[in-house]
């Protein structure tokens, strides 16, 4: 059957292409052998060589021989393979230090920083810590523009730790505190900042893309500077507009490694007076009633965002009020949190629910806490009635056995 496929291809009027110009070389890489079959089902095993503009396609057997013939004569499984290689041939001829910015929207500068006063994390507030600062300016014509500017962050295997659809809100005086903007004027500079959380000191991140856009156009900025083409984040196909997306799609053949469980886990779930400042429905207390415990990861670090829910059960173990994530919460050294990050594994990290107004009214018995990251949860309960978690019902009890 091997015979049969060489004699095919030595008899093709395609040898005669011999000489033309290749417009999809494949950039001197040596392919691997693979087999290859004829529309009429012969197989040989070699590797890729040429591919031509006009269709044909030069494949060379182990032995040095080499037969070209169009790639119509090719299975629809070698033609999706020559169309694969043509695309990253493509690919490699995109300048990847030279996104496609707008003149419009210009970003001045991106660099590391530290702020005076205190600053928004996604785990809470933190103060005098360090920063990426992004200056902005719209040059465009529009007295003002609706815009946004959005900030990744990845580790030093070019893998995304961190998006910030957003610049966080900053104390920019004494307890005088500014939200990002939302609009830009033409002529004005803007600064933003991204903070530099626990989280992403402890994840080891190493560059950071800065996007600004809006309605006329886009731009990117990384820090360091580097080639685009590792890194992935949605707004890439806009600017680089010859990149194909789908390249990012492994081959059947490749093994991908299965998904680590973590182990998930809660302790000390309780009810305490907590001893620092915490937010009660917008207000800043000294103190409280509050339910605190403690989280934490082992097998690994956490991908996805963790979430952490409070359910508070009656006298009769019916559900009457949740909240969706922790409160808020002073935990010293002008440090503040809320929905914790993992950043170390095996490490505790404290979850603080305010007992306000509201809950209070509910003469609430039970209070549980669920620990949940992607698929995988874990609850513990602390009930002044005696109840179990085999009692009481809430929506992520079924992915814990009972």
């Amino acid at each position: 059957m091997v015979c049969s496929f060489v004699k095919s291809c030595i008899r093709s009027p395609a040898l005669a292409f011999a000489a033309l110009f290749l417009t999809a070389f494949l950039n001197g890489e040596e392919w691997s052998l693979r087999q290859w079959t004829s529309v009429d089902g012969r197989e040989m095993q070699a590797r890729l060589i040429e591919i031509r503009d006009d269709g044909q396609v030069t494949i060379e057997r182990q032995d040095g021989f080499r037969f070209t013939l169009d790639r119509s004569r090719f299975s629809p499984a070698d033609v999706a393979y020559i169309e694969k290689q043509e695309a990253i041939g493509r690919s490699k001829e995109i300048d990847w230090k030279m996104p496609s910015n707008s003149p419009f929207y210009v970003i001045k500068s991106v660099r590391k920083t530290k702020v005076d006063g205190y600053i928004r994390t996604e785990e809470g507030w933190e103060h005098g810590i360090n920063a990426i600062e992004v200056i902005v300016e719209y040059e465009g014509e529009r007295i003002s523009v609706k815009g946004s500017i959005a900030a990744y962050f990845f580790d030093r295997d070019d893998q995304l730790i961190r998006h910030f659809k957003e610049a966080s809100r900053i104390e920019v005086s004494n307890e005088v505190y500014e939200d990002p903007p939302k609009s830009f004027e033409p002529g004005e500079r803007y600064n933003v900042y991204f903070p530099i959380s626990k989280f992403l000191e402890g994840r080891d991140w190493d560059t950071v893309l800065v996007v600004f856009s809006g309605p006329d156009g886009i731009s990117a900025e990384m820090d360091p500077r580097r080639s685009f083409e590792d890194f992935a984040f949605s707004e890439k196909e806009r600017l680089f507009p010859d990149w194909d997306p789908s390249l990012l799609v492994k081959d059947d053949t490749e093994t991908i490694a299965p998904t680590t469980e973590l182990e998930l886990e809660i302790r000390r779930v309780r009810r305490s007076d907590w001893p620092l400042s915490l937010l009660f429905n917008g207000d800043w207390r000294r103190g409280g009633d509050c339910i605190e415990s403690e989280v934490r990861v082992r097998g690994g670090l956490p991908s996805k965002t963790p979430e952490v829910r409070l359910y508070l059960f009656d006298r009769e173990n019916q559900l009457v009020g949740q909240r969706n994530k922790p409160s808020m919460a002073a935990i010293g050294g002008q440090e503040y949190v809320q929905v914790p990050k993992i950043s170390e594994e095996r490490d505790w990290y404290p979850v603080v629910f305010a007992l306000d107004e509201d809950l209070e009214r509910l003469d609430w018995r039970s209070a549980v806490v669920v620990f949940s990251i992607g698929k995988q949860s874990v609850a513990e309960i602390y009930s002044r009635s005696g109840a179990e978690l085999e009692d009481v019902s809430f929506p992520e009890k079924k992915r814990l056995g009972f």
